[in-house]
């Protein structure tokens, strides 16, 4: 009976546990073209701020432009690195959000295949706990394009 129980509470407590995730999918993109990455976050509660950095190669796409979820947010390229930083802090007085969604569009032009990796990143919610989330990484890949016959 006690071992039917410590399963029953290891079950609800496994069930109650949410997971806060960032994700970045693998996009298709023909050289010359220009693509849109969305970065979508899941399950973000009560966040007081975020810094995410994305690595890419910069000799295979060239970034162009974002649109991003919050006014506020501040967006540095820097080579192949994209640090995205927000800070929900306004006259001192700290207002949390929860972001289910995308996060931001990045606008790349294609010149080849590029890895988006996520590197050190860092998530805090309120009252200034860091957020353990899971992140995923993608990739702008080179789609084919049909063979002509020749007559």
């Amino acid at each position: 009976m006690k071992k039917l129980m410590t399963l029953m509470i290891a079950l609800a407590l496994s069930v109650s546990v949410i997971s806060q995730t960032a994700v970045i999918p693998n996009i298709p993109g023909e050289i010359g073209t220009t693509v849109i990455v969305p970065v979508t976050v899941a399950d973000w509660q009560d966040i007081v701020c975020f810094t995410l950095n994305i690595g890419f190669d910069p000799s295979k796409i060239d970034f162009m432009s974002s649109e991003l979820w919050h006014p506020e947010m501040l967006i540095n390229v820097t080579g192949g690195r994209i640090a995205i930083v927000w800070v929900t802090e306004v006259d001192s007085i700290t207002h949390p959000y929860d972001i289910d969604g995308v996060l931001a569009h990045l606008y790349f032009n294609v010149r080849g295949e590029s890895s988006l990796k996520f590197g050190r990143c860092e998530v805090i919610q309120d009252p200034y706990t860091p957020v353990d989330v899971t992140y995923t990484n993608g990739l702008i890949y080179q789609t084919k394009k049909k063979a002509t016959k020749l007559r």
